[in-house]
Order: C-alpha cells, then structure tokens, then sequence
C-alpha cells in the first residue's frame, strides 16, 4: 500500500480579537454589536461632512490571553451574513488579515457566522454574534459573548456514483458487474463535504484477483475486468492533516457466463444456450434460466451490425433454444443474449455468448 508522508505541522495557538475603534474631535456616535456598546469616531463639519457608508468592520490581530482565540493554522476566514429569519444575505471568503471591512452592507442583517480554514480550506473552528448595522454608520464587530464551536476531524464518506455494466467479450466468459465509482468527500460535523484532490487521493484492494483499482478525476474506481468472481476489501486513504482516514469498501463479484462461450451451428441444428452464475463465495448455480420459477429472457441478435435471418429463439422447447433454418448459409454470425431476474441480489444480469453457422462437413468440430 503507498502511504503517501505529509510533513507533520506544529500547532500552536494564536488569539484573535475584535477591537474597537476611539479617536477624538468631532462628534461620537455609539454602535452596539449585540449586548456590547463601543463607540466610533465621525469626522467632519458643516462644510467637511463624514462620508455616509453603511458597513460592518472586523478587527483582528494575534496575541495571548485576548476574547476570541484561533489556531495558528487558520489563513483564511468565510463570512456569512445573516437575517432575523437565519437566511444568508451574504457569504464571502477572505485571506486573514488584522482588519476586514464589509462595505455597502445590507441592514437587515441580524447575525454573523465567520468560519476559520486552513491553508486546504478544511473547516477548524465555527463562530457565531449578533450584529447591528447602523445606517451610514461603520460597526466595527466586537465579539464577547460569541458562540464557539470547535469542529472536530471529519469522516471520510463515498459518494456513490456507482453503475451497472456487463463486458461483453466474445468467446470469454461474461462478468456482471456492479462498478464502483465513489467520489471521496470529508465530511464535518458542520455539514460541510468537500471533495478531495486527486493528487492527495490513494487507494488499494486487498485481494488483486477480485478487483483492482483506478484514480480519475477526483474519484476511485474498483474495477473488475479480467478477474474471477470472489470477496475482498477496497481501502480509500486520504490525508489529512498529519494523519491518514482511511475508508474501507467490501467488494463482492457475481460471474454470469455462459456454459458454451461459442456456439458452433449447422444449417436445420438446435442447440441450448445455457447460462451458469458463480456466486462471490464460490456457490455455482448451473442452468439459471432453466430453474423453477426463474425469470428470464433471452434474444438473438447479429454479431455487429444489420438483420439476421435463419436464426431463432422457438417457443416450448427449454429456454434458451437457438435453431438455425436449414436454408441459413454458413458464415452467419449472431449473438445470443439473456437477461436474468436474480432473486438473490435483486438485480437484473445480463450476459451474451457468440454463435456462428458453419458447413456442415465443418459440423461442430
């Protein structure tokens, strides 16, 4: 398995305020920010007046034993502007910087949510406050009192986005296959998923004679082209920060073959099509389509492309009967094909083998 190092990072803690603003001449106005009054200064006179902007100023800085501390792997900080109702008016994303000014803001808005990231963009501590914007006014945002709330290490969740295939290789045995493609997210305990680099991706299977597995884009595929039925384990790693989570996959593989890959036929002969499913713990089950109660159907087509003649399915016979009119002429090529309602996985499989007329001094030799 290849593990891939990351640098262990050391974390310290740095302290993140809200100050407030004080000056003297003019006149002062007072800005309340929840239960906490401060004042701001305004500038100006009768012929010199103060600019008229509404707008909400955030004030930080890093030191020690200050109101709001933040980890020192914080960069960068989302804002969320909230109504009375909890809608968002307004998000932004900012570098952290000792002061962030939102101008031009709306006055409806009631409360704040800022969210500190690191340098991935991985959610590390959530803050809510009450704000109040004055009019023509800037509120510079003090945060005592503010709800804290630490979000832990994520889980590692799959996003299915799996599918249902059959390979279709001539004269081969025909393996159902139910891929899986899963796109990899980290899921916080905020509700945030976020999806993961493919260059920070890795993943593996236990047993290669079951599946193997592929990155693309930003998703792990475990494919199963080339290999027998059976059981195992698929492992997704993801760093992150100075650990690896890691998510773990049973894989289970149903084989559905056809007994007779390639079906050799005279001109006037008959022949059974019959179809065996070799289950992950090694059970066969012989005959499908022939089972009491078994639903299944069965279909003939040409090998590539156009009509076929002189080839047919009859009724009465077991299922699975192929006959080929006396007049078909050698050198007809077609492709029998069952799809078959399995009651133990619930799904419905498909499978095909290949078929060809051949002289009758050739018979099926």
């Amino acid at each position: 398995m290849k593990i891939m190092k990351f640098q262990s990072i050391l974390i310290a803690i740095a302290t993140i305020t809200v100050l407030a603003g004080c000056g003297g001449g003019g006149s002062d106005g007072v800005i309340s920010s929840g239960s906490q009054s401060v004042t701001a200064p305004t500038t100006g006179g009768a012929s010199n007046p103060a600019p008229q902007v509404t707008s909400l100023t955030f004030q930080f800085t890093r030191a020690q034993n200050l109101t709001l501390q933040l980890p020192s792997l914080s960069t960068r900080i989302s804002f969320e502007f909230l109504d009375g109702s909890g809608n968002v008016l307004l998000e932004e994303e900012r570098d952290f910087a000792t002061v962030i000014t939102f101008t031009d803001v709306s006055p409806d808005i009631k409360e704040v949510k800022l969210t500190a990231r690191d340098a991935s963009g991985y959610p590390i501590r959530e803050i809510r406050k009450s704000v109040d914007v004055i009019a023509n006014q800037d509120v510079v945002v003090n945060f005592e009192g503010a709800e804290t709330t630490e979000i832990p290490n994520p889980t590692v969740r799959l996003l299915d986005n799996g599918y249902q295939e059959t390979i279709v290789t001539d004269g081969n045995p025909i393996i159902y296959e139910t891929k899986l493609f899963f796109l990899p997210v980290l899921l916080f305990e905020n509700g945030e998923q976020i999806p993961i680099a493919l260059e920070l991706l890795s993943a593996t299977v236990r047993d290669t004679s079951v599946a193997r597995v592929y990155l693309i884009d930003q998703q792990v595929f475990f494919g199963f082209e080339g290999v027998g039925p059976g059981q195992t384990v698929g492992e997704v790693i993801i760093p992150f920060r100075n650990q690896n989570l890691v998510k773990e996959v049973q894989i289970a593989i149903t084989e559905f073959k056809a007994q007779t890959p390639q079906l050799r036929m005279t001109p006037g002969s008959s022949t059974v099509a019959r179809f065996d499913i070799i289950r992950p713990d090694g059970r066969v089950e012989t005959d499908v389509a022939n089972k009491a109660g078994a639903q299944a159907e069965f279909a003939v087509k040409p090998h590539l492309v156009g009509e076929l003649t002189g080839v047919t399915l009859p009724t009465g016979g077991p299922a699975g009967t192929v006959e080929v009119d006396p007049n078909t002429p050698p050198g007809t090529l077609f492709t029998v094909e069952i799809r078959y309602q399995d009651p133990e996985t619930g799904t419905t499989m498909v499978a095909v083998c290949s078929g060809g007329v051949v002289s009758p001094d050739i018979g099926t030799r």
